[in-house]
């Protein structure tokens, strides 16, 4: 009797332990079945992001060589090949028109990989998303960092009388050089001119020089550009009159100058300056992009590029992804009740 208790304990044993491993089995089978519901990596994905970079970057500067971008690029891409992992080049390709939209297209359009990356203006490169003919989103890039800030200044032609501000809102006709209407020095000019309530007819010009140029002889007004751009005209040869700075503290080169936050509307601080950002394309990997990001602080804080920058008149203040983010994001809703007004000049 109790062999057979014995043995048909035993079954029973075993019966159970059957049981079990068939409910595990399921029990797997069904996880296995809802975690491939979302499609993972492939190992060759994983292995190139954690690789990364292999082969050549593409830098894309949307306008031409020549340029403050333009500069800003070359500064950066040999400093990101002295800090990236591996041994690679970083190619500047300039990618001009469309006022910025063909090469940013480019940079939005190409395969996520890290292998292209860009440079892309805040605000100005916002306006076409504005007025509806943007080939890109500035809310789906992925940002890397911004490399530079620009100050701007306002000046008046000479010719025009204009002295300060109040010399503008009384005047019954103004006349404003400006690159484009989708640039940051055009985008400037109009929503100053919205704010502070004075009419201005928009002169483009191909490039700042002959903006500045247009201003010096008398062609135009009235004009806004980065100190980098318009110094030698105000500062070193004083042919133009500046009228303020978009700062809040007094610039060292223009110490009896206003800011415009001292003229009471600092507001326009957001709107009326540049940054210089470099981006990805959307939905870049994570992995790719923490390697970006290590490797352009590493750059911004590297001496000698800070020196190279200086020489170049392209130093500011360098900043981080999340930053750079929270710029184009601010940007967007900054000037979306602006579009009309953009539209119509067009």
């Amino acid at each position: 009797m109790r062999k057979r208790l014995g043995k048909w304990g035993s079954f029973l044993s075993v019966g159970v332990m059957m049981f079990a491993l068939t409910m595990g089995c399921s029990s797997n089978q069904s996880n296995t079945q809802e975690a491939s519901n979302t499609p993972a990596p492939s190992t060759s994905e994983k292995q190139e992001a954690v690789n990364y970079p292999t082969k050549e970057i593409k830098l894309v500067v949307p306008y031409s060589p020549g340029g403050g971008f333009d500069t800003s690029a070359r500064l950066v891409a040999p400093f990101m090949e002295k800090y990236l992992p591996n041994s690679v080049s970083v190619i500047v390709d300039n990618k001009p028109g469309g006022q910025g939209n063909i090469g940013l297209g480019d940079v939005y359009k190409a395969k996520p990989d890290g292998y292209t990356i860009g440079i892309i203006n805040l605000p100005g490169n916002v306006v076409k998303q504005i007025q509806g003919d943007a080939s890109y989103d500035v809310t789906k890039f992925e940002y890397i960092g911004r490399i530079t800030d620009t100050i701007y200044v306002a000046a008046a032609s000479k010719k025009s009388g204009f002295k300060t501000l109040d010399d503008l809102k009384n005047a019954k006709a103004i006349n404003a050089g400006i690159t484009n209407i989708s640039s940051s020095d055009g985008l400037g000019v109009v929503v100053t001119a919205e704010k502070l309530g004075f009419d201005v007819k928009t002169i483009p010009h191909e490039g700042s020089t002959e903006a500045v140029l247009s201003a010096v002889r008398g062609d135009v007004d009235w004009i806004q550009f980065p100190m980098e751009s318009i110094r030698a005209s105000v500062i070193d040869s004083k042919e133009l009159v500046p009228l303020w700075v978009y700062s809040k503290e007094r610039h060292p080169d223009l110490p009896d100058v206003p800011t415009i936050v001292e003229l009471g509307y600092g507001e326009l601080l957001d709107t009326v300056s540049g940054h210089r950002v470099l981006i990805a394309s959307p939905e870049t990997p994570q992995e790719v992009l923490t390697i970006l990001r290590d490797a352009f602080q590493k750059v911004v804080q590297d001496p000698e590029y800070q020196k190279k920058a200086i020489d170049a008149k392209s130093d500011g203040n360098s900043g981080d992804h999340e930053l750079a983010k929270q710029i184009a994001e601010s940007s967007l809703k900054q000037l979306e009740p602006l579009k009309e007004k953009l539209n119509s000049s067009k």
